[in-house]
């Protein structure tokens, strides 16, 4: 609770996505805590590293996760 209870800046690392289904959420409830209680919002697209840590037999890029972290972001902040 301490670290919530100061400002902070929500620094999202696409590359830490590693399959499709990692970055559609069943449960938006944690993200939704972070974005509101956020004072900003980065993303770091990581382009190379996305490619290169995929999954093998994923064909996830940058812009798909980002496309799907905006639409995450979009949903929580609603």
């Amino acid at each position: 609770p301490e670290l919530f209870d100061r400002p902070y800046v929500l620094d999202i690392d696409l590359d830490y996505f590693r399959t499709e289904a990692s970055i559609k959420p069943n449960d938006i409830s944690t993200f939704r805590r972070l974005i509101f209680d956020s004072m900003a919002i980065t993303i770091a697209k990581e382009s190379e590293c996305v490619i290169e840590g995929r999954v093998q037999g994923e064909i996830i890029d940058s812009d798909f996760l980002l496309e799907q972290m905006l639409k995450i972001i979009s949903e929580a902040a609603r």
